[in-house]
């Protein structure tokens, strides 16, 4: 599905918070919008209210009410908004990402997993995950917007960790996956 230009009908997209190191906390309310996104650094997706619609490398995520998909480096996507929808969304820069991961993970190839195009695109119940209970907390807090809680930068290392919390299970899986593939041939 390619847009050629981005269609919105009522929308708000409002930058919460934004640092020099493209940490970024944003907020947005549409209607209806179809056009393109990317994921800036590590970026989650979060929907408060609604649903959207992603078309990333040919695979559709439908992400709904308490559901987020999360992405890295400037991966771009198709979006589709066809409902009143809210919606959070998060960018954690890959220097954070890469001072946590040397702090308190001891896997080199974790960073690599998370920070190449090794990365998987995936949508997650915001129950299920670390970083999940953090974005509901979050987007509870967020209308109206209470900012400065949010110009710590420590609040992004602790969303870095919960990602990386996340991701490492998922790298556990993906590496068993690799070698098993590897083994066969």
């Amino acid at each position: 599905m390619k847009f050629s230009r981005p269609k919105a009908y009522y929308s708000m997209n409002k930058d919460i918070y934004k640092d020099k190191d493209k940490n970024a906390i944003r907020i947005s309310e549409f209607v209806s919008y179809e056009g393109e996104t990317k994921f800036t650094n590590i970026a989650a997706k979060f929907v408060i209210k609604g649903k959207e619609t992603y078309f990333v490398e040919g695979k559709k995520f439908v992400v709904k009410q308490g559901e987020y998909i999360i992405g890295n480096n400037e991966q771009i996507s198709e979006v589709s908004i066809a409902e009143n929808t809210q919606g959070l969304c998060m960018d954690v820069s890959n220097e954070i990402i890469t001072e946590v991961l040397s702090n308190h993970f001891e896997n080199p190839d974790l960073n690599e997993f998370l920070l190449t195009d090794k990365f998987l695109i995936n949508k997650y119940n915001s129950q299920n995950t670390n970083l999940g209970h953090k974005l509901s907390q979050l987007s509870s807090n967020l209308f109206p917007t209470q900012k400065e809680d949010l110009l710590s930068n420590e609040f992004f290392y602790c969303i870095g960790e919960s990602i990386i919390h996340d991701q490492s299970l998922i790298f556990e899986q993906y590496s068993i996956v690799e070698l098993q593939k590897t083994s066969r041939k």
